[in-house]
């Protein structure tokens, strides 16, 4: 997390995954112009100095092994996370856990990291899937009109936003039930995005927060029973977690 002099503070996830880098790692940050944070770390020069504390739990540790395949869904500076588990996973050349990723952006030119993505899927088509959904193209350059005229879309790129047709066709599917002992072993699926996203695909609840009692009176953070898309789709809470 990046704290203030005020403290304030705001959660970001390391794209770096290399835990030997003692004394290092990176950031993907995405400046806003109203934002606190991104502004000023956009700021900043070479010795310029801020503030970190962590690392802080996440909600989901990846293991290998743990699953056989897994689910990603990310939007705008979500992809972070998503991120970590593609480098942690596909770095181990005999972990055998397939990923699946849709990642939808306004744009193509505001796509993050989309070289680095390009490049694990090329490297490893059997493990690796990547669906770039963006919600417009890129204008073309202007030729002195003003009809607005539009560049088309990169390859491996499609207008479209996160839908259940789009999740359907990309993500593993939701194990049946009655042919499977534990359903959360079969697959997991990530979501990370806008809270409007989030609530959409897990339900109404997804943000709650806040804490509940847990075994022996300690207390745990609640995660809420799945709703929205992801439910009719038939995955189950164990299945899917959001970051």
């Amino acid at each position: 997390m990046v704290v203030d002099a005020a403290t304030n503070y705001r959660p970001y996830s390391p794209i770096s995954i290399d835990r030997n880098a003692k004394g290092f790692f990176e950031l993907l940050v995405r400046k806003y112009p109203q934002g606190q944070f991104s502004s000023q770390l956009a700021r900043m020069e070479p010795g310029d100095q801020a503030t970190f504390f962590g690392p802080v739990a996440s909600r989901f540790e990846y293991r290998r092994g743990a699953t056989p395949q897994i689910g990603l869904v990310a939007a705008g500076t979500g992809i972070t996370p998503m991120w970590q588990v593609i480098q942690a996973a596909l770095a181990d050349s005999t972990d055998t856990t397939r990923l699946s990723l849709v990642y939808a952006s306004k744009s193509p030119s505001s796509i993050l990291l989309k070289g680095e993505l390009d490049r694990a899927a090329a490297e490893h088509p059997d493990r690796l899937r990547i669906c770039f959904l963006v919600s417009q193209p890129d204008p073309a350059p202007s030729g002195g009109t003003r009809m607005v005229e539009w560049e088309a879309l990169p390859a491996g790129v499609q207008l479209g936003r996160i839908d259940e047709h789009v999740l359907r066709a990309h993500l593993p599917a939701a194990p049946d039930s009655a042919r499977t002992e534990r359903l959360e072993d079969a697959c997991h699926v990530l979501v990370c995005g806008p809270d409007s996203m989030i609530r959409d695909l897990c339900g109404p609840r997804a943000r709650d927060g806040g804490v509940q009692p847990g075994p022996g009176g300690a207390m745990q953070a609640r995660h809420p029973a799945i709703g929205g898309v992801l439910r009719n789709l038939g995955y189950r809470s164990s299945q899917v977690t959001w970051l």
